[in-house]
């Protein structure tokens, strides 16, 4: 029978994958970026809870993501670029 055949090679157990993120804090923002199967999440919270999610290609794409959305909440967009606030933050690692 097709569907009944035992396979001739049985895969391994899944690799256990390390997580790989940063954090930094903005005006009472926490900026998160997290790596995943798909790329980059982006999160953005305050006082827990969550006000923004996103996915980007990149970690310097995520970066940006998170501190556009942060700029826009505290209304200061016109004033301070999200590239230059996502490289101005001090990213800590996050395990």
């Amino acid at each position: 029978m097709p569907g009944c055949a035992r396979p001739l090679f049985a895969p391994p157990a899944p690799l256990v994958q390390i997580r790989r993120g940063y954090v930094a804090d903005y005006r009472g923002f926490l900026l998160s970026v997290e790596v995943d199967s798909d790329g980059w999440a982006v999160r953005v919270r305050k006082d827990g809870q969550s006000l923004y999610s996103a996915r980007r290609c990149s970690l310097a794409a995520a970066r940006v993501a998170a501190a556009e959305f942060t700029l826009a909440s505290v209304g200061a967009a016109g004033r301070y670029e999200p590239d230059a606030l996502a490289r101005d933050l001090v990213w800590r690692a996050s395990w």
